[in-house]
């Protein structure tokens, strides 16, 4: 570790004291330090704009309320995705309960009208690729997710994620064969031409 990234963690933790202490100007510090990861992380597994936005404030709400809990020996940026994994959880049941009571009221309504918009992320990504890793399941997107955009290992994914590695081990094996068959298909289509698949070269 550099000396410039040693003395970043010493800033950050240092708030993280702080805050502790109920500085807000300390939490401040923080939310500048870690919202353009945290909206990123969201950004993967959400496609709509105003739903990012939510998460993010439920993000930080959570972040302040539970700061005691944070143990200073463990990484940050690994507690807070796990918060943040934890509010896209939250706010994706939230939804479908809504969605059902709406669905309920609203038997006429085509699935045209209540899909999500088009995933426009705004930072740098392989944009064929992303649109894969969208087709997969709410269950298996995280880990990819985590697992290659992150470079966090399966046994990391599991404490964030609070499931069993085992769990981990098996929905990355599943989603990688799906994403593996639907690059053959994208190559067949294209002549072999859009080969994909150094994502999956990665253990």
């Amino acid at each position: 570790m550099s000396d410039q990234s040693k003395e970043k963690d010493y800033e950050l933790y240092k708030h993280i004291k702080e805050m502790r202490d109920g500085s807000i100007e300390s939490f401040d510090f923080i939310y500048n330090e870690t919202c353009n990861d945290v909206y990123r992380l969201i950004s993967m597994i959400v496609g709509n704009h105003m739903d990012r936005d939510d998460i993010m404030n439920e993000v930080y709400v959570q972040l302040w309320s539970s700061i005691d809990n944070y143990d200073l020996n463990k990484p940050f940026r690994a507690w807070l995705h796990g918060i943040t994994m934890h509010q896209i959880s939250n706010f994706k049941r939230k939804n479908w309960r809504v969605f059902r009571i709406f669905k309920k009221q609203c038997s006429m309504l085509s699935k045209e009208d209540i899909r999500y918009e088009p995933n426009n992320v705004y930072f740098e990504l392989e944009s064929e690729m992303m649109e894969l890793i969208n087709s997969l399941s709410d269950k298996l997107k995280p880990v990819i997710v985590l697992r290659y955009y992150y470079e966090y290992s399966l046994q990391e994914i599991a404490d964030i994620l609070e499931i069993p590695l085992g769990t981990v081990k098996s929905r990355h094996h599943s989603a990688l064969k799906q994403l593996k068959r639907r690059i053959d298909l994208i190559n067949n289509e294209d002549g072999g031409c859009k080969n994909k698949e150094w994502i999956l070269k990665r253990n």
